[in-house]
């Protein structure tokens, strides 16, 4: 079965799947787009089957202007919501889009999946690809600690300023 979870903030369970939204990871839950921390371990990624296009090339053009459309909407609710001074982080997508604008988009992002996974064999090297997904996300999140202070003390000289202009 091709799950998207509906938000990837950590206190969002919210899972879309078959039509249905669960509340946690399923046994039958077996293709996801890509990493998410808390994810069963056989879960496969389909961006490493296609070679990490984007939905909207593996998707018809009428879905694909269904699908963009979609985003558009989601993100112009979320928003309005900020214009009107809520923070639209602090709340789970789910919470602030309408069910069927969440339904409608999710059904295209497991469409695209479907596609991907029956036109795109799995690599022979899915393995290396899937353990290096994970590093890839986990150094993600890590905070980047630059010490600029030398920076800052050789931008007093005329020559470096000037190369920090460009």
């Amino acid at each position: 079965m091709f799950f998207s979870k509906i938000d990837s903030k950590n206190n969002c369970k919210s899972i879309y799947a078959d039509d249905k939204v669960f509340s946690d990871y399923d046994e039958g839950m077996k293709y996801t787009w890509t990493y998410q921390q808390d994810l069963p371990q056989d879960v496969k990624f389909v961006k490493l089957f296609c070679g990490g296009k984007d939905y909207l090339e593996l998707l018809p053009k009428r879905d694909a202007d269904e699908y963009k459309s979609l985003e558009n909407k989601i993100k112009n609710t979320l928003k309005s919501y900020s214009v009107c001074g809520y923070d639209p982080r602090g709340y789970c997508l789910d919470e602030l889009v309408g069910k069927t604008f969440i339904e409608d988009f999710f059904n295209l992002k497991n469409k695209a999946m479907e596609l991907a996974v029956k036109n795109f064999p799995e690599p022979k090297n899915y393995a290396q690809l899937e353990k290096i997904e994970r590093m890839v996300h986990s150094i993600s999140k890590r905070q980047l600690n630059l010490d600029l202070t030398n920076v800052y003390t050789a931008a007093n000289d005329n020559r470096i300023r000037k190369i920090i202009k460009r």
